[in-house]
């Protein structure tokens, strides 16, 4: 027994010295199989974690930039209807912004739409012209317009809706059916008559709208009157 442990004593000692020797004895036994399966698995959930953190990176960035464009858009449709004339038409005793505007389309996209904010809220207007002269501003959708290989459309909606003289929202007079009737005496002297515009932009693309199509909305009120010095014929 006592010479079974110097055996192995003295072996350790020999393994010892070698590996001061040969300092790269211990190194080029290399890696186990065990130990080169772990490092593929921690690489490869890095890789993925990694790729994963810039695909959504990738996304976010692409939905932000689409809906920026749709906010320039948007604004972009206001702006031309804001640059129209308003001017009344003496025989039908509606404004330019209506011309052409056919009552089968104007309802069409107004039913439509009935769901966005502000619609439900204001009357349909269109030309009561028989026929309608040449269209002004389109109600149905534009043609796409595509940027960065998105494309978009936009619907302009003009109607009337009327604000209590004493202040309030500018909506529907309950229990008048409004345009094309006349208004009443007394509701002409408690309401004041806006214009409200409200313009829908839609577009297809990326998986963060709930139902393919994302939207994004605009919408601005306008007095015509003419005492006020920006409406010019």
């Amino acid at each position: 027994m006592h010479q079974t442990n110097s055996g192995l004593v003295g072996g350790g000692v020999v393994k010892n010295l070698c590996a001061r020797v040969f300092p790269r004895a211990d190194r080029d036994t290399g890696f186990t199989l065990i130990e080169v399966v772990i490092a593929i698995v921690i690489l490869g959930a890095l890789s993925t974690a990694s790729l994963s953190i810039y695909m959504h990176s990738m996304n976010s960035a692409s939905t932000q930039q689409r809906h920026d464009i749709a906010i320039t858009i948007a604004n972009q449709a206001l702006e031309k209807v804001n640059a129209w004339s308003t001017a009344i038409d003496p025989a039908s005793g509606i404004s330019s912004l209506y011309t052409g505007r056919t009552q089968t389309r104007v309802q069409q996209y107004w039913d439509a739409n009935v769901g966005v904010a502000g619609v439900a809220q204001t009357y349909p207007v269109w030309d009561t012209r028989s026929p309608a002269v040449a269209e002004g501003l389109a109600i149905e959708p534009t043609d796409p317009m595509e940027y960065n290989g998105t494309e978009f459309t936009v619907e302009t909606l003009i109607g009337t809706c009327y604000q209590l003289k004493a202040g309030g929202d500018c909506a529907r007079i309950p229990g008048w059916n409004g345009y094309p009737l006349a208004i009443s005496a007394a509701h002409s002297a408690a309401y004041t008559p806006l214009t409200r515009v409200i313009v829908i932009v839609r577009w297809t693309a990326g998986d963060s709208c709930a139902d393919g199509s994302c939207e994004y909305h605009a919408a601005t009120l306008i007095d015509l009157n003419s005492d006020l010095e920006w409406n010019t014929p």
